[in-house]
């Protein structure tokens, strides 16, 4: 199963397509398809965002290696295959 998940574009530099990520804190935005993450590790690096907690669902923890990336600006959108 695939999914795009988005965090903002500061602590995206980590982000590298074959990575492994574990996602700690990750919620369903109800307005996008994207899944927004608040906390995760890529590696042995611990991200934590500051971000709203949107009103969708918050997702049990998952791990996945990274299969795509997609910079834009202020944000940074990628697929793990989990």
């Amino acid at each position: 199963m695939m999914r795009t998940y988005e965090v903002p574009q500061e602590g995206a530099e980590e982000l590298r397509v074959g990575s492994w990520v574990e996602i700690f804190e990750a919620y369903c935005d109800p307005r996008s398809q994207a899944v927004r993450v608040r906390t995760m590790r890529v590696g042995a690096k611990k991200l934590d965002f500051m971000i709203e907690r949107p009103g969708g669902n918050l997702l049990r923890p998952h791990e996945g290696k990274i299969t795509q990336i997609y910079r834009s600006s202020g944000k940074a959108q990628f697929s793990i295959n989990l």
